[in-house]
């Protein structure tokens, strides 16, 4: 016999192992790599809203919104987005309706859930916070 192909038959089943060996580590990388994303797009849509409530809070205008009104900007903003569930936001709310140069605070803490918590063996999620400190105007 030949040892060419002596040599492809003891090869036969490499290439099935090999991709055995590598698909949990590609797998896991591309679910991490999801799962990263769209963390990282709420923490975006947190930081958005925020932004958002802390602006409309600070402007001139007679009368200045108070804390329901910019809680409703904020939460405006939170439903508008992808964000999986923004009934879970704690939005929180110091200097509503204050007058130059006193500040307005808007923060949120979301608790967010990873979509593949036992894939990643770190807990079922983490809190994601995002604050604006606004000067009125």
């Amino acid at each position: 016999m030949n040892s060419s192909v002596k040599r492809m038959r003891s090869e036969e089943g490499a290439a099935a192992v090999e991709f055995a060996l590598l698909l949990l580590p590609l797998v896991l990388l591309m679910f991490g790599t999801v799962e990263f994303g769209i963390a990282i797009y709420a923490r975006e849509v947190l930081v958005n809203a925020s932004r958002e409530g802390a602006r409309a809070g600070i402007v001139s205008r007679t009368p200045k919104l108070g804390t329901t009104e910019v809680t409703a900007v904020v939460n405006n903003a939170l439903t508008n987005s992808l964000i999986l569930n923004p009934s879970l936001a704690n939005v929180t709310i110091n200097g509503a309706g204050g007058a130059y140069p006193a500040t307005l605070s808007v923060a949120i803490v979301y608790p967010y859930s990873l979509l593949f918590p036992s894939l990643f063996n770190v807990g079922s999620g983490f809190n994601l916070t995002a604050q604006t400190v606004m000067v009125h105007e």
